[in-house]
């Protein structure tokens, strides 16, 4: 997902095998060691292949992005159909530090890509003075008058989304891969973290969400005073890392009164809380466990993995968040027959012309005037791998059983689909019929299982794959291997812009096949090489020409 955690959790792996996740219990008289992961791991076959196939896509983007974009943040992928060409040029829209390059760092140990990730220490080394990424202490927001980097104006900077995840965790979680020897790792998010300390002004409990690195000041007006979650409770387990190798506390200091402010703040329910915070008061103002909030939750287990549950009160307030999300947010859809228009026939699935569904168990999410909405979005579906990683921790059968529910209906929006590719957000008809809005007859008729599609978009997000990953370690069971398998066939049939270029595209309609032409399958070769002959993608608006840097830091893992 988004967070440093993981990067943590998978920075040791060593080609595809990945980690055994433990977790070291403090009690009053002592240390109980909980197993995560299933005692029998059985990769299949071709899992070597495949690991290769991905590992060289990997490197065909990586070497794309260096020949275009070196530096910047994103490669921006402009179609050209009246010449039948690619244009590749920079993008800066995350402080112009390089993104990418700084994300990546921990997929570039994963993948023992080790001769390019020794390329990136000398640029940030003082001896040196590289034209994009930041070289001295004082940082500010790159500008730039060169006219082939796609102009994106940036006054302020976003302490959470620009900052904290990509920077001080893409920094901190390469300085652990590198077995802690690359020390400038740690004196960059050192520096950046020192400047982002100036979030918390005016006496305000959370952090501003925005500032501006040039006066040190937060945003302070009317509508920059709104933060949520996400941005004001994801920061401490970047910060106690840090407070951990710097051997200074003021860091881990100031985000934990920021998250005891919130767990000890007005809630909704138990546990859950509103999804946008005041800065000056913590005032509730919605709840849910996806967009805007999908983070804080997402921390509070792992954090509790990471730090020998030291602090017992946040996974405690998370097992309180998951008990109220059982009792008010879990909800059922009502099973239905509807025709078989997969793209993929799987053979745990039925491969008839017609399918009797189940019924599938989803997560709604409550609006601030009370109104529950009956759907989830691509972001929700972290929480399928999280409650099974908080239910090993807790020994709770029953959040694992959830989690392992929720992936299987996040999973199912993949294979339901034309394409093979999940979408952005899918809503459901609940057994009481209601439903958040009304959909067309087209959506229905087609996608009758869950309801509809709000929102038809694949934008390279990793969390459906990442809770099948989790459900394939924790349960051991191969299916979940499969599933994982045929979701990235998929996204890269709708995606992969070119094998020559490596790089992937947004997919602006997962209900549609894209009007591409596929050939043959050329299937996955010895070196893990070509696994569809095709051309390159030409100008469309079925997808976007914008790379986020989560691309390469998680979904390719």
């Amino acid at each position: 997902m988004r967070s440093q955690l993981h990067h943590l959790s998978t920075r040791s792996i060593s080609n595809h095998i990945f980690i055994t996740f433990f977790i070291i219990f403090n009690s009053l008289s002592q240390f109980n060691a909980i197993k995560i992961q299933a005692d029998h791991i059985h990769l299949g076959p071709d899992s070597q292949l495949r690991a290769n196939h991905i590992r060289n896509l990997f490197q065909k983007g990586w070497s794309t992005y260096r020949a275009h974009a070196w530096g910047h943040d994103e490669t921006s992928i402009l179609f050209h159909q009246t010449v039948g060409a690619l244009s590749l040029k920079p993008s800066d829209t995350r402080n112009g530090w390089g993104a990418t390059l700084v994300d990546s760092l921990s997929t570039l140990q994963v993948m023992q890509l080790n001769k390019l990730f020794d390329i990136f220490i000398p640029l940030i080394s003082p001896k040196r003075n590289p034209l994009y990424l930041f070289s001295n202490q004082q940082f500010s927001i790159i500008s730039t008058p060169n006219q082939e980097i796609i102009p994106y104006i940036q006054t302020y900077t976003k302490l959470f989304e620009y900052n904290q995840i990509r920077y001080i965790g893409g920094l901190l979680s390469a300085y652990e891969g590198s077995a802690r020897t690359d020390q400038i790792l740690v004196t960059k998010a050192t520096q950046l973290a020192d400047q982002l300390m100036y979030a918390w002004q005016n006496m305000s409990i959370l952090p501003f969400p925005q500032m501006n690195f040039t006066n040190q000041k937060p945003l302070l007006e009317s509508n920059g005073n709104i933060t949520n979650l996400a941005e004001s409770g994801s920061l401490i387990i970047e910060f106690y890392k840090l407070s951990k190798y710097t051997t200074n506390s003021t860091y881990l200091d100031l985000v934990e009164t920021s998250m005891k402010s919130i767990i000890n703040n007005q809630q909704i329910w138990p546990g859950l809380h509103s999804v946008d915070l005041d800065p000056m008061n913590a005032r509730p103002i919605s709840v849910t466990w996806g967009p805007a909030a999908d983070s804080f939750y997402e921390y509070l287990n792992k954090y509790s993995l990471l730090t020998g549950n030291r602090d017992s009160s946040y996974l405690t307030h998370w097992a309180l968040a998951v008990d109220s999300t059982l009792k008010h947010l879990i909800r059922t859809s009502a099973a239905t027959t509807r025709p078989s228009t997969s793209f993929y026939n799987l053979p745990f699935f039925s491969s008839s012309s017609s399918i009797k569904t189940k019924e599938r168990t989803f997560l709604a999410s409550r609006k601030a005037h009370g109104r529950v909405v009956y759907g989830m979005t691509h972001l929700d579906c972290f929480v399928g791998g999280n409650f099974m990683l908080g239910g090993k921790m807790l020994k709770n059968q029953t959040i694992v059983d959830y989690g392992l529910k929720l992936t299987e209906t996040c999973a199912d929006s993949y294979f339901s689909t034309r394409s093979g590719v999940g979408p952005e957000i899918f809503d459901f008809i609940d057994k009481d019929t209601r439903r958040s809005s009304t959909p067309d007859g087209i959506e229905l008729n087609f996608y009758d299982e869950f309801g509809y599609i709000p929102s038809g978009g694949y934008y390279l997000r990793p969390e459906v794959i990442e809770s099948v990953f989790y459900a394939f370690r924790i349960t051991g069971d191969p299916k979940w291997q499969e599933m994982g398998w045929k979701m990235w066939q998929s996204i890269e049939r709708c995606c992969l812009v070119s094998h020559q270029t490596g790089l992937f595209a947004p997919f602006n309609q997962v209900n549609r096949m894209p009007t591409r032409n596929f050939t043959r399958s050329l299937g996955l070769q010895p070196d893990g090489w070509d696994g569809w002959e095709d051309g390159p993608l030409r100008e469309s608006p079925e997808y976007g020409d914008f790379m986020e840097s989560f691309w390469w830091a998680e979904t390719m893992k």
